[in-house]
């Protein structure tokens, strides 16, 4: 009897062991398949950085890369900072805030409370109004895209100044085009912005000049024998184009005069 139980007992223990082994054996599959699946999910480069440690150049050039984007995002934030003083000095200009404290205008206000310089001011004032009036986008909370330097934005507002002008060549505007692109990308170089500057349009005085040669021109021409009178039309129509203020005030000067006398 005794021998009976000390068999049964043992073929439940050997029950109990082999469903045991069993159980850790499913486990261990279960384990090792999930390993499996995990390491096929991982990206080329995933795995090859869990295999390997990064080296030194990768390292720094990750490092690089982290400090880059952390110096866009600064200089994002700098220049709505910029926008936001720009703002605020418009509104002490609308409301006249600087009467509140006792100051006669805004720049003894500026100077006095803020340590700051009249050109800083205006600079402010003339950038935030060339903003809001050109560029509103980037007065929204949280604005998309690149920002230029706005601390120098001359170029830009002297480009998009000469493509607002009533009269400009086809030629000369899609050029125009072309470098305001350049400056929204910050792309713009110095000798771009100078030729800008100095093909800008010609001040009155020097087409007045002009079409003061122009009338002296006109009396030779009717004084000359044999003179063709389309000639002598033509310059008159000139004259009559120079003298009226609001072309004299866009016509680019040399693109006109090579019109003219062509």
């Amino acid at each position: 009897m005794a021998k009976k139980k000390a068999v049964k007992k043992g073929q439940k223990k050997a029950r109990v062991l082999t469903e045991k082994g069993r159980a850790a054996c499913t486990s261990k599959l279960k384990q090792s398949a999930k390993r499996s699946s995990t390491q096929q999910a991982l990206p080329a480069s995933a795995k090859a950085t869990a295999r390997s440690p990064l080296s030194l150049r990768q390292i720094e050039v990750r490092q690089a890369l982290q400090t880059t984007w952390l110096l866009k995002g600064s200089l994002k934030n700098a220049q709505l900072s910029y926008l936001r003083v720009g703002k605020l000095l418009a509104q002490v200009r609308e409301k006249k805030m600087y009467e509140d404290l006792g100051h006669a205008d805004i720049e003894d206000y500026a100077e006095k409370r803020l340590q700051l310089g009249r050109a800083s001011l205006y600079k402010y004032l003339k950038v935030y109004d060339w903003v809001s009036k050109n560029h509103s986008e980037w007065l929204q909370p949280k604005p998309k895209g690149f920002i230029p330097e706005l601390a120098d934005v001359a170029g830009l507002i002297e480009i998009e100044a000469q493509l607002q002008q009533k009269y400009v060549f086809p030629q000369k505007r899609a050029k125009l085009q072309a470098l305001k692109q350049k400056a929204l990308a910050g792309e713009l170089k110095d000798s771009e912005l100078n030729a800008i500057k100095k093909n800008s349009t010609v001040k009155v005085e020097t087409l007045d000049t002009f079409a003061s040669d122009l009338k002296s021109l006109r009396r030779k021409a009717g004084k000359i024998m044999g003179m063709p009178a389309e000639v002598i039309v033509h310059i008159d129509a000139a004259l009559a184009l120079l003298n009226n203020e609001k072309a004299v005030a866009h016509l680019d000067f040399s693109s006109s005069r090579d019109r003219l006398l062509a």
